[in-house]
């Protein structure tokens, strides 16, 4: 997309993402508005306003997290939001929650040989599923990411029944 965008072209860019998630839209449009934003550009502020207002309302009424409210990642079901296998999902989020809530020195280690052993992985692949995951972790806020967990702690149970 253009560096400069018509009105006009923004607004398609916002209906295109209302339409359906779509990734490269969503970040081209962020990184337009944060670039007239930082250079105290003018622009059309009722359209930013009108995005913002959008994807916030996807968060508190959809409980969706950020990246997925904003279009970052598809979010076509809670689940299936993340641009992740369940797998992935499941180490990342297991090695992160250790990271973030084990106060003992060693826990991301802890978090990597748990994530391992449970989905039969070498240490070194639950890791850079980990290091993969990092953009995606970074959104999920300690309560998100709870309840992601949790979420998939029940599906894995109802599999293995």
């Amino acid at each position: 997309m253009p560096e400069t965008w018509t009105d006009a072209e923004l607004r398609q860019a916002i209906a295109k993402l209302r339409e359906g998630d779509d990734p490269v839209t969503a970040t081209t449009l962020i990184r337009y508005f944060h670039d007239r934003l930082s250079r105290y550009e003018d622009f059309e502020q009722d359209l930013l306003h009108d995005y913002v207002r959008w994807a916030f309302g996807r968060m508190v009424d959809n409980g969706m997290d950020a990246a997925q409210a904003f279009g970052l990642c598809e979010s076509s079901t809670a689940n299936e939001s993340d641009p992740f296998s369940l797998q992935d999902q499941g180490v990342a989020l297991t090695i992160e929650y250790l990271r973030r809530f084990d106060p003992y020195r060693g826990a991301h280690k802890r978090g990597t040989l748990i994530a391992a052993e449970r989905f039969g992985l070498s240490r070194r692949q639950a890791e850079e599923i980990h290091e993969r995951c990092q953009g995606w972790l970074a959104t999920l806020s300690d309560e998100t990411l709870k309840r992601r967990l949790a979420e998939f702690n029940d599906h894995s149970e109802q599999g293995d029944q």
